[in-house]
């Protein structure tokens, strides 16, 4: 099992090296959020991430009230010319709300429109980011999920396994709090554990 962190421009600055020398070897950084949004510290943290020797991956935070093929576009010109050593992710945590606020369920294709697009763009099978109880309510169980590999979000103190949604049966990531502490980055952070 090995420890990581996930970051966006809300951890600002980080002394990667102290990040590295606590155990930590791999980060995921947010490059962008729907079609025009990047983060602004994506480049510092990618630069410094690497310096102390972590490997690194991007996410896109997936807004499904845009175009998913303009967010896959956006999400690749972002990262163009930066050759990440994880694969791709596409964050899937929020819905688009009705006219009454009320949340409303994601289209699935959507979704798999992002993903086929980032795997053709780069060679790489993206992973999804969710949790249990929201791609349970809100996305379902497409049968082309399981075909890519899960990174949960179950928070928990157990060292036992997380809850997964219906449509996987393994986690390949566990992103288990939300608050941790880590010796370089200010504040608090996401934390992860990979296989």
């Amino acid at each position: 099992m090995e420890n990581g962190v996930d970051i966006s421009h809300w951890q600002f600055p980080v002394d990667w090296h102290q990040v590295k020398g606590a155990g930590y070897s791999f980060v995921y950084i947010k490059a962008t959020e729907g079609t025009t949004l990047l983060d602004n510290r994506m480049s510092a943290h990618w630069l410094g991430a690497g310096q102390a020797g972590l490997r690194r991956g991007f996410y896109c935070f997936f807004r499904p009230d845009l175009n998913a093929a303009m967010q896959a576009a956006h999400f690749l010109v972002a990262t163009r010319g930066l050759n990440a050593e994880l694969r791709p992710v596409l964050d899937v945590e929020t819905t688009r709300k009705d006219p009454a606020g009320k949340p409303l369920k994601l289209d699935a294709n959507d979704l798999l429109i992002w993903l086929q697009f980032v795997e053709m763009a780069t060679g790489q099978r993206p992973m999804i980011y969710t949790a249990a109880w929201f791609f349970n309510t809100y996305v379902g169980t497409p049968l082309w999920a399981k075909g890519y590999q899960l990174w949960v979000a179950n928070y928990s103190t157990s060292p036992s396994a997380p809850g997964l949604p219906k449509a996987w049966t393994d986690w390949a990531v566990w992103q288990y709090t939300s608050s941790g502490k880590v010796p370089g980055i200010p504040g608090m952070c996401d934390l992860d554990r990979a296989k």
